[in-house]
Parts: structure tokens; C-alpha cells; sequence
């Protein structure tokens, strides 16, 4: 039997999660521009680290590597494999791109056949999972 209060609380937490969120896309835009600010302030000054109501703020600075302006993915993976680097190189796919691709295949026809006719023609290396949830609308 379905539940009128679970009901309820469910709609009752989807609206403080969709207001938490505006909250911290709030949030986190004026910490972003604060942020810049104090970047820009710490630099200047030569500042490494402030002590402030308890908790230390400090400049912090990491490096990242990746494909050089210009260049193309595949120069910087054949550069790594020769400088024995290869190991830091894997082919990987996007969950959810390709998922939004066999949606769409599926879109006109998702019986079990169709889906067994493509898992095979992907040597049966290709899985699909229903992923069943509850959700919840104003006014639909």
C-alpha cells in the first residue's frame, strides 16, 4: 500500500533539497568571487597563510598536466608512451554519454529483443540496467 505520509515527507524533501541547492549555487558563486579577490590580495602581499576565527586560510597552489595548447590528445599519450610513461595512459568511455546514446536507440523500440540483438552485437561486452527511482514535480 502506498504511503501518504511517506509521500508527503518525499515531497517535502525534494523541495529543501531543490531550495538547498539554489542556496548553494548561491553560495558558491559568492565564494568563487570572494575567493578571486583574496587570490589576487595573497599574491600581492606575499601571504602564505592567515590564522582567522579558528581555521587557517591559506594560498594553495597545484600543478595539473595536460595536452598542450594546439596539440591534440593523441601527441601527448604517444609522447608518454615513449618517455615510459604509458602506464598513465587508459582508453575510457563516459557512463552517461553512452547511456544518452542507446536511450535514444532504444527510444522507438526497448523490447528485450532489441536489447539482446545490441548486447550481442557488442560480443556481449555491453550490459543495460534499469535504474528505478521516485521523483517528484510541482504542478504536473
Amino acid at each position: 500500500m502506498i504511503e501518504n505520509e511517506d509521500l508527503d515527507r518525499l515531497i517535502a524533501i525534494d523541495d529543501l533539497l531543490a531550495d538547498s541547492k539554489l542556496k548553494l549555487g548561491r553560495w558558491s558563486k559568492e565564494r568563487a568571487d570572494i575567493e578571486a579577490r583574496l587570490i589576487t590580495a595573497y599574491i600581492a602581499t606575499g601571504t602564505q597563510r592567515i590564522n582567522r576565527n579558528g581555521r587557517t586560510v591559506f594560498l594553495r597552489s597545484q600543478l595539473w598536466a595536460g595536452v598542450a595548447e594546439g596539440r591534440e590528445y593523441g601527441d601527448l599519450v604517444a609522447a608518454l608512451k615513449i618517455a615510459n610513461l604509458g602506464g598513465l595512459v587508459s582508453e575510457k568511455f563516459d557512463s552517461s554519454t553512452l547511456s544518452a546514446h542507446f536511450r535514444e536507440q532504444l527510444a522507438e523500440d526497448d523490447s528485450p529483443e532489441r536489447r539482446e540483438a545490441l548486447v550481442a552485437a557488442f560480443n556481449g561486452a555491453l550490459k543495460f540496467t534499469d535504474l528505478i527511482s521516485i521523483r517528484s514535480v510541482k504542478g504536473w
